[in-house]
């Protein structure tokens, strides 16, 4: 079993795909079963108890299936989030930095990442990714606040928050920022600079002729494949 978990954890922190398109063993088409399963292969080369492993045992004690490889990945995680929150608990504070963005199912997808102070080092973790059922400020610091709780870390030590400018996350009245300040009082907003940088980007490139035609045609291109169906595209 040590195998397996060590080639998910090295592939994970490569930040590379687990799984291929063909990856079933013993397929003739197979050429690339993927990085997880191609790694335990290699590894198999020099490793006798490897390679009896994959080749002799059957499909349902080889430890290599997906929800194996999914179980694993959920353990691994909750450690990671159990180790940041025990820092946080140690610095005593924190910064939360938030941002949502729709997935290749159009699913709105919320990023939730902390940042807090480890001996005389600053740390930025990325602590989870959620997904939102609406996009009000109430649904989406619904969804904060439940992150926070799951991964143990009392909300009351947060003193930053950061988001882009969107109305629902950094309104002064019903925002995001405002709603979880009212409860927090210490955590104060910061509009994210990153989006800040890109907004001053964007007005520059307008003003550049070819930068805008180039950046309107990927988009016109982008437009005109996200609303083809599968069958046309094909």
């Amino acid at each position: 079993m040590k195998p397996v978990v060590m080639s998910l954890r090295y592939t994970a922190s490569q930040g590379i795909a687990q799984r291929g398109y063909r990856e079933q063993e013993g397929e003739e088409n197979s050429v690339n079963r993927g990085n997880f399963r191609e790694l335990l292969h290699l590894i198999g080369e020099f490793d006798v108890t490897v390679a009896m492993k994959l080749n002799d045992n059957p499909q349902n004690a080889k430890d290599t299936h997906q929800d194996i490889q999914n179980e694993i990945f959920q353990i691994m995680a909750d450690m990671v989030r159990s180790e940041i929150s025990a820092e946080i608990r140690e610095a005593e504070c924190f910064a939360l930095m938030v941002d949502e963005t729709k997935d290749v199912s159009k699913s709105e997808q919320l990023s939730i990442v902390v940042r807090y102070i480890k001996g005389e080092q600053v740390r930025e973790e990325f602590l989870h990714v959620r997904r939102t059922e609406g996009l009000d400020a109430d649904s989406l610091l619904s969804t904060i606040k439940q992150t926070l709780s799951q991964c143990n870390i009392d909300p009351h030590m947060c003193v930053g928050q950061c988001y882009d400018g969107a109305a629902v996350m950094s309104g002064c009245k019903n925002g995001v920022q405002q709603k979880f300040k009212k409860e927090v009082p210490n955590a104060l907003y910061i509009h994210c600079h990153a989006h800040r940088l890109n907004l001053v980007l964007v007005d520059v490139v307008r003003n550049v002729e070819a930068a805008a035609y180039f950046f309107e045609t990927v988009q016109m291109l982008y437009n005109f494949f996200a609303t083809q169906s599968p069958m046309i595209l094909s």
